[in-house]
């Protein structure tokens, strides 16, 4: 009988008068055995053949398993570099917002500082343009009195006093 690749060995051993045990040792299933007696109709062959056919199956289980094993480790690590790219983007994400912020505020004490010199000029102008009244008025005052003086004279000037 010729045994398939999967099979390592085969042995067969006699346990009574009549019945018969078939042990197939494969890497995949271990060690497999059938007990074959009169009353059944297979022959050790067909027994044999059952055995390799179980094995064969419980290689193909195995086989099926670790793809199903590698496949939810292949899940497992695409997973965990799908949370590791969302924690890295909601990183960029907080320190675009915080550089946003950042820019925002500089704007803003920009805004402050430049309202605090225009006051200021506004004031300093205020108070120049304020200045320059009272100096005009007082010129103004001077050159009435200079003008009433010498028109009325200085006497009568004094008198209106």
């Amino acid at each position: 009988m010729k045994l398939p690749v999967l099979v390592a060995a085969a042995t067969v051993s006699i346990l009574s008068v009549g019945c018969v045990k078939v042990t197939i040792q494969s890497p995949f299933a271990g060690d497999t055995a059938a007990s074959l007696t009169p009353q059944t109709t297979a022959t050790v062959e067909v027994a044999a053949q059952t055995i390799v056919a179980t094995a064969e199956a419980q290689a193909k289980a195995k086989a099926e398993a670790d793809r199903i094993a590698a496949a939810k480790d292949k899940a497992n690590r695409i997973a965990v570099a799908q949370r590791l790219a969302e924690q890295a983007a909601d990183r960029r994400a907080a320190a675009q917002r915080e550089a946003a912020r950042r820019r925002l505020i500089a704007i803003q004490q920009r805004d402050a500082e430049a309202k605090l010199v225009w006051a200021a000029r506004a004031r300093e102008e205020k108070e120049r343009n304020a200045a320059g009244r009272r100096l005009s008025n007082s010129i103004r005052a001077n050159e009435e009195a200079r003008r009433r003086e010498f028109l009325l004279g200085p006497m009568e000037n004094k008198m209106r006093r």
